[in-house]
Order: structure tokens, then sequence, then C-alpha cells
């Protein structure tokens, strides 16, 4: 009974391998917990630890399914991470499929696309990859990072041929301690250039400078921070001139103040 199980399992193995690979074809292995086979064996199901490959392509997941004519479509879900070998990018989510025929993987919920070579982290819940042309398209929640350079917004899209970045629903990108806001945002990775189009706004930090032999300007006036302290203790500074504060006891001293705008803290 055994031995007649075991001939069984090595037959339909034997046929899956011929079938998925036929001889000419791309070639890929595969392996898996446990191996069925759907109905007339047109359906191929890998279950736990469940793994394809090719020269290419590895994929992992809890469970895939190869399918379609001459198995030309991979499905899997549950911890899904899949691996382009050549080009030395992972993608990982919990849903996938990859159409074989037009080189389009689509992957779906809690996606992060990661370039190496490129020093790119990508995040969001619904992503296309279309092999052929090298084009990413992301869509809710879409969050990129790369160095010092934050981008948020609803869609995106990204040519890996020229590394240009489009955004768009309420973009928002962050460049150190700068923010930019437009209804479209373009972004060269390569070069770092920024374009917006409609509704253009931001905030840049500057450097105040400070002199160094006296907290009193040329004018007399003083600093901000003494003002400050004279303010709160309902007393002027002994030593400074009253003159310094107008009529309205406002400081005169013309020194600016800038602010940041930073993401909020936890966003990705």
């Amino acid at each position: 009974m055994l031995k007649s199980k075991f001939c069984s399992n090595a037959a339909l193995l034997l046929f899956i391998l011929i079938s998925v690979f036929p001889c000419g074809a791309e070639k890929w292995s595969f392996s898996a917990s446990e191996v069925s086979a759907g109905k007339n064996r047109e359906n191929i199901i890998l279950n736990g630890n469940a793994r394809v490959e090719s020269d290419d392509i590895k994929i992992r997941a809890n469970n895939l399914e190869l399918g379609g004519e001459d198995y030309n479509r991979i499905t899997g879900g549950g911890n899904v991470i899949l691996e382009k070998k050549q080009d030395s990018i992972i993608v990982s989510c919990q849903r996938f499929e990859y159409d074989r025929d037009n080189g389009i993987i689509h992957f779906r919920r809690q996606v992060e696309f990661t370039d190496e070579e490129e020093n790119i982290v990508i995040r969001c819940e619904s992503m296309e990859l279309f092999e052929n042309e090298d084009i990413v398209i992301m869509q809710v929640a879409v969050r990129l990072i790369k160095d010092d350079t934050i981008c948020r917004g609803e869609f995106a899209s990204f040519n890996q041929k020229d590394n240009i970045l489009e955004i768009s629903g309420k973009p928002v990108i962050w460049r150190n301690e700068d923010k930019y806001q437009a209804n479209l945002i373009t972004v060269n990775l390569d070069t770092d250039d920024i374009a917006m189009e409609g509704a253009v706004s931001g905030a840049l930090t500057t450097e105040n400078k400070e002199s160094n032999d006296s907290d009193i300007d040329d004018s007399g006036a003083e600093s901000p921070a003494d003002a400050d302290d004279s303010v709160e203790s309902g007393k002027d500074k002994p030593g400074k001139d009253k003159s310094s504060k107008d009529k309205s006891g406002k400081d005169k001293s013309g020194r600016a103040e800038s602010r940041l705008d930073e993401p909020a803290a936890g966003e990705d």
C-alpha cells in the first residue's frame, strides 16, 4: 500500500515537472510541503513553504498555484516574497498574481518594493509591475524613501529605466528639512531635481546667523531670547536699552524665525 502511494506521488511529480517545464521553454523548479493537482491536472497547487524559481525570478509564499495554458499564470498568498535576481529587486505582499505571457505582476495588501541597487523602498497597498516596460504603478497610501527624500501620495508611477517618479493624489515630498506640495510632483531620483504642477506650495528652512561677540546687534537692540526673558519676569534686563522695544512692546531686532513641517512620527 505504501509502495503504491509512493509510486503514485512520484508519477504525479514527474508529470508536473514535464508539464510545467517543457523542453525548450524557460526552466523553472519548485518545492513545497504538499503538492496536488486540480481537475484534469490543469492546476498545480503547492501548500506549505511553497517555492517556484527560474533563472531570474524566485517566488516564496505560504501557498502557490500554477495554472492556465502552459502554466503561464502563477498566483499565491500568505507572506509572499518575489525576488528579481538580475535587478536586485525584492517585493513582499500578501497576495499576488503573475501573468508570465504578458510580463505583468500584480501585488496586493501590505506591498513593499525594495530596489537594493538604487537604495529605494516603496510601500503601498496595490502595485503593478510591468516587466517589459520597466514601469511600476502604485496605488493607495504610497510611500517612497530614498536617502534623505520621502514622498507620499495616493497614486504614483516609477520608471525604472529613467529613474523618474511621478506622484499625484495630494502628493507631499520632504527633503532634508524642506517640504513641497502640489497636484503633481515629478522627481528625478538620479539628479534629485523636483518639478511641481498645480497648487504648488512649500516650506523651506533657513539658517539664522547670530553674533558671536554679543547678544546686542549693531542698533543696540536686545536679542529675541533676552526679550522673552524680560516679558516672563515682568522686568527689563539690567544694562539693556529700553528703546529696543517699540510702543507695542515688540522686539525690533528683525530676526526671522524659521519653521519646519516634518512628516508625522511613524510615517513611512
